[in-house]
């Protein structure tokens, strides 16, 4: 009787010990399952970064205003080169081309500087006027024909010579940005496009003062 006595209270005194090892499993278990969940990076997360987004779809040119963007928490290595983290860093640009809704805003979706960042060695960016109207169907990242048709006359602003053949100045020039209208220093009604092109065609866009100049889209993005 007592050896049964002493044998119960043995395996009694090992039960502790055995809910306290279960305890650290299931702990265990849980963080791991915790740190593998895709949404489990929060904006207290050492590998996370603030990325600044887009709030809404917008479009071309549009002047950012708080109301445009958010802030949200990415992992690090999924943020893209030159994403904002500040919203006071972009408002008041304009966009270059149109933005999803929770895409990040980058300095090479803004109207500026940035935007010549990834273009090849001979290449530059070439501002080019035309009408409004047709910018309305461009958009960054388009490539377009750049046509000029002949001279205008001075006085009428028709063409001075009527018959003339329009002529291919640049041919599938990537669009870089499109400006407001608001924007362009120039005739009312006009606007202008950045497109990317070598220097010998930037010259002769140049020399297209004074004549009519049609953007034709070939392949949108």
């Amino acid at each position: 009787m007592r050896t049964a006595l002493v044998d119960l209270l043995a395996r009694l005194n090992r039960w502790p010990r055995r809910l306290a090892a279960l305890s650290f499993v299931v702990l265990a278990g849980a963080s791991a399952l915790a740190a593998r969940r895709p949404d489990a990076a929060g904006p207290g997360n050492a590998t996370d970064v603030r990325v600044v987004v887009a709030a809404r779809d917008l479009g071309v040119s549009t002047a950012l205003t708080s109301r445009d963007l958010t802030i949200v928490a990415w992992p690090r290595q999924l943020v893209p080169t030159g994403a904002a983290s500040d919203t006071r860093s972009v408002v008041g640009r304009r966009l270059a081309g149109p933005l999803r809704k929770r895409e990040a805003v980058t300095t090479t979706r803004l109207v500026g500087a940035d935007l010549t960042a990834g273009l090849a060695v001979g290449e530059v960016a070439t501002a080019l006027s035309i009408e409004a109207d047709l910018a309305t169907v461009l958009r960054a990242g388009d490539h377009v024909d750049v046509l000029a048709g002949a001279p205008l006359d001075a006085v009428s602003g028709s063409a001075a010579s009527p018959g003339a053949a329009a002529v291919l100045v640049a041919e599938a020039a990537a669009v870089l940005a499109v400006l407001p209208a608001s924007d362009v220093v120039g005739g009312a009604g006009s606007t202008q496009i950045l497109i990317v092109t070598d220097r010998a065609t930037a010259v002769r866009l140049v020399a297209l003062q004074g004549r009519r100049v049609l953007a034709v889209v070939l392949s949108p993005p």
